[in-house]
C-alpha cells in the first residue's frame, strides 16, 4: 500500500502544477457566472482502503470497501473555501493467523480469523481551489476527520486433531471479537471540479488520512454536486 500512499502525493503534484500552468493561458473558457456562490455540495461514492498492518500480515495488511460521501463548503473568497463531510463504508475484512499449541512439544498450528471492518467519520478542512470563473478547478487541501471504526470477527468451527488414531483433540474457536474505536487524523485531499453546467460540477479526488509516522487510509471519490445560494462573493 506505500505504493498507494505515493500515488496520492503523485496526483497532487500533478493536479497543482496543471493548475500553475493553465494559470499562463491567455484564453478561459468560462461557463460560471462572473461571481461565484457562497456554497457548494457534493455527493460522491468511491473505494477505501485502511491500513491494518497491526494485526495482519504483511500480504493481507489493508482492507478494501465502497464508500459514500456527502459534503458542503462555504466560500471565504472566490478560491478559499470551509469544507465539513461526512462518510461511511461499507464492510471490509483482513485475515489474521494466530498460532494454536495443539499439544506439547507440537510445531504450532495456525488458524486464520476474519476481522471485518466499517468506518464512519466526519471531516473538516480549508480547501484552496485554482483559476477564476473557469470550467475546471484543482483544488488541494487539508484538514482533520473523527473516524468511528467497528471491529467484529466472525466465529470459525471447532479444530480437531488427532495425536493418534485413539486420541482426539478439539480446539474451541476463539471468542468473537467486537470493538469500537474513535481517533482524529490529518487528511491531504487533491481533486477538481468540472463544471458541466452553470452550477452543477462533476467532482473527484484522492484523501490521504495518517497517524503517526504511516499512512491510515486512502480514498479515492467521485460523484456530482451544485452551486447554490444566490449571495456573491465580493472580489
Amino acid at each position: 500500500m506505500l505504493r498507494l500512499w505515493r500515488a496520492a502525493v503523485l496526483l497532487g503534484a500533478i493536479i497543482t502544477a496543471t493548475s500553475a500552468a493553465a494559470q499562463d493561458a491567455s484564453t478561459v473558457i468560462t461557463l460560471r457566472p462572473p461571481d461565484a456562490d457562497r456554497w457548494d455540495v457534493a455527493m460522491q461514492v468511491g473505494w477505501f482502503a485502511a491500513n491494518k498492518s497491526e494485526i495482519a500480515p504483511d500480504w493481507n495488511d489493508w482492507y478494501d470497501a465502497a464508500s459514500f460521501d456527502v459534503s458542503a463548503g462555504y466560500y471565504w473568497t472566490p478560491h478559499l473555501k470551509l469544507e465539513v463531510d461526512v462518510s461511511t463504508t461499507a464492510r471490509g475484512s483482513v485475515l489474521v493467523e494466530e498460532p494454536v499449541a495443539v499439544f506439547p512439544g507440537s510445531f504450532p498450528y495456525y488458524r486464520s480469523q476474519e476481522h471485518r471492518f466499517r468506518a464512519t467519520s466526519a471531516a473538516a478542512g480549508v480547501i484552496y481551489q485554482f483559476f477564476d470563473n473557469a470550467w475546471f478547478h484543482p483544488f488541494a487541501g487539508g484538514g482533520l476527520t473523527v473516524v468511528h471504526e467497528t471491529e467484529r470477527t466472525r466465529v470459525s468451527q471447532p479444530s480437531v486433531f488427532f495425536r493418534d488414531p485413539q486420541t482426539q483433540i478439539v480446539i474451541p474457536p476463539p471468542p468473537p471479537l467486537e470493538r469500537d474505536s474513535t481517533s482524529v487524523r490529518p487528511f491531504a485531499t487533491f481533486g477538481f471540479k468540472s463544471y458541466v453546467s452553470t452550477r452543477a460540477f462533476i467532482r473527484a479526488d484522492v484523501r490521504a488520512a495518517a497517524s503517526g509516522d504511516r499512512a491510515e487510509s486512502v480514498v479515492w471519490r467521485a460523484g456530482v454536486g451544485f452551486d447554490f445560494c444566490s449571495a456573491r462573493v465580493s472580489t
